[in-house]
């Protein structure tokens, strides 16, 4: 099985502002996380999604995201 990213623009309009939304499902194989940092360059918000029916890999989506927020607070 080979990995897959993909993307998703969306542009929205509202009476008030508009805004651009870029939507990144860049996956969770472990030889796709060292790219993770790439797509976080200028990011006002991330959206972690984890498969909670995977109790095995919960731990590890833990110490991924604490490490990738750690990342990001020391490069402030």
């Amino acid at each position: 099985m080979q990995p897959i990213m993909s993307t998703l623009t969306v542009t929205a309009w509202t009476a008030v502002c508009s805004f651009k939304l870029n939507i990144w499902d860049v996956g969770g194989q472990r030889s796709l996380r060292s790219y993770w940092r790439n797509y976080f360059e200028s990011t006002d918000g991330l959206i972690w999604v984890v498969d909670s029916a995977d109790r095995r890999r919960l731990e590890d989506c833990k110490v991924e995201l604490e490490a990738l927020l750690v990342e990001e607070v020391s490069s402030l």
